[in-house]
């Protein structure tokens, strides 16, 4: 069995609902969004099937995470109308900085969200979360 591997920086946008709204599919992978079908699980609480468009931006361990912030928050701009249609269907959009952190990273871990980015965060009404990990 494989596993994947995922970049020990990055900047994961996800939006999810129940709706299934395939006519957002072009919008959103034109601005580097990925789309599928979350099947529940037999712990999850709600039992209904889930839409999911996630984007990741990542780099290792000498990536500026403001650079990933940039970057991540230049395709919400573009993806902004998609977001926010989404929004009006009842999907959530989580943006989630996740830092895998070990002695050999090259360069801090630390960033600044600018007033900009913390605007466009509250137009589409997203969350924001910092996952950190000690590896």
């Amino acid at each position: 069995m494989s596993r994947e591997v995922t970049a020990p920086r990055r900047v994961e946008v996800v939006a999810t609902g129940v709706a299934d709204t395939p006519e957002q599919a072009e919008r959103m992978a034109a601005a580097g969004f990925g789309r599928q079908v979350l099947t529940p699980g037999p712990t999850w609480v709600d039992q209904d099937s889930k839409v999911a468009f996630d984007l990741v931006v990542g780099g290792d361990g000498g990536t500026d995470v403001d650079a990933l912030l940039k970057q991540a928050f230049d395709r919400l701009a573009q993806a902004e109308p998609g977001l926010l249609d989404l929004r009006a269907a009842g999907f959530g959009v989580l943006v989630t900085v996740v830092l895998q952190l070990s002695d050999d990273d090259e360069v801090n871990p630390g960033f600044v969200l600018s007033t900009e980015q913390l605007a466009a965060l509250a137009r589409i009404g997203a969350e924001f979360q910092v996952a950190v990990y000690a590896v």
